[in-house]
């Protein structure tokens, strides 16, 4: 849009600064796929506190919703779902492709994590009796740079599944672990 006047006998054409159409034309966003973790809410409070724009959307997201904000970065929340289960809850087919193709980090949390991994053609467990729940320590693997701030090689961390990754995709390594689950086994993974 443009306003145009005359100025001294010259006409002039002023242009205005055009809005976006939405919040996110301006800025990057980090989206997260929520798959009904009680911490998904807070997950997107912590990362809007460190001054990133993030967006909430179901888990069973359309992959033309996901592609409408151009996320810089995708999170897959936990929840209380189980891979096993056959209608739970899953991202589009085509979602890897674009994500890899687009060169977008995907990070996912508990059950997120265990989607990931059954998708691209891990596997994923039942684990220990039990599962682990609360308050628990994790080993992180001392070439992890997902971890290298961390000063501590044990950070406690609050477990709610039941399920774990016991064999990963190609090009995939374990990150960290839990004490209670074998040296195979993750609670991290990361592409190699």
């Amino acid at each position: 849009m443009s306003a145009s006047g005359v100025v001294n006998g010259v006409h002039t054409a002023k242009k205005q600064k055009t809005e976006p159409t939405t919040l996110h034309d301006e800025h990057s966003v980090v989206l997260v796929l929520d798959y009904g973790s009680q911490y998904t809410q807070l997950i997107c409070r912590r990362i809007r506190e460190i001054g990133v724009f993030s967006m909430m959307f179901p888990g069973d997201a359309s992959m033309e919703r996901i592609k409408s904000v151009n996320p810089k970065v995708i999170i897959l929340s936990g929840g209380p779902n189980s891979v096993h289960v056959e209608d739970s809850p899953r991202v589009p087919n085509e979602f890897f492709s674009y994500c890899n193709e687009n060169s977008i980090p995907v990070l996912g949390i508990c059950y997120g994590m265990q989607l990931i991994v059954q998708m691209l053609g891990g596997t994923v467990g039942s684990g220990v009796v039990g599962g682990e729940y609360g308050r628990m320590p994790i080993i992180i693997q001392p070439t992890s740079c997902l971890y290298s701030f961390q000063d501590n090689s044990k950070p406690n961390v609050w477990m709610s599944h039941g399920d774990e990754a016991t064999k990963l995709p190609d090009g995939f390594k374990v990150v960290a672990r839990s004490e209670q689950v074998g040296t195979d086994t993750s609670s991290g993974i990361q592409v190699t």
